[in-house]
């Protein structure tokens, strides 16, 4: 048992190392110049980190649909930005239509590419998976280093207050 466990251990680090070289986020899938490009054309204005959360906020509030359908079906989380943006996820919905986790992992994917393309170098995104103490169920987000302040971003949370008129 031992053994097996060190040897999964190895793996697991091992495939984690092969993700990094070849530019895959277990979170985010693998971005290439056509994601950086779609990012850079949609949110490349931002003048800076504080700007680009207002940004995804308000594209989040327009475009982003909670997919229901998703949550009930989905069990292995696996984001392609692409696929999202194109509304080719596999459960239906359309474009921008996934659950939290897909709203997380996109904001992570634009703040990275962002604060790259803008040589932000003081910024660190993470994608966060908060459980709930009352039932067990969880929810994505992000946490968002910037120097020494720590921001919350829940674009879920966002998008559907303000769809359903209370934001």
């Amino acid at each position: 048992l031992l053994l097996l466990l060190v040897a999964t251990i190895g793996f697991s680090v091992f495939a984690i190392k092969l993700q990094k070289d070849a530019g895959i986020s277990a979170v985010r899938g693998y971005i290439d110049n056509d994601v950086s490009q779609h990012v850079i054309a949609e949110y490349g204005d931002a003048t800076s980190v504080e700007d680009l959360f207002c940004q995804l906020a308000i594209f989040a509030c327009n475009n982003f649909q909670y997919n229901y359908r998703q949550a009930d079906v989905q069990r292995i989380q696996w984001f392609d930005y692409m696929d999202f943006v194109q509304g080719k996820m596999g459960y239906g919905g359309g474009p921008y239509s996934g659950i939290c986790y897909d709203f997380a992992a996109y904001t992570s994917t634009v703040v990275e590419i962002i604060a790259n393309y803008k040589g932000w170098s003081n910024v660190r995104v993470d994608v966060v998976s908060i459980k709930s103490l009352k039932n067990g169920s969880r929810h994505a987000c992000n946490f968002i280093y910037v120097e020494d302040d720590v921001y919350y971003i829940d674009l879920t949370w966002d998008s559907t207050e303000y769809q359903q008129g209370r934001m």
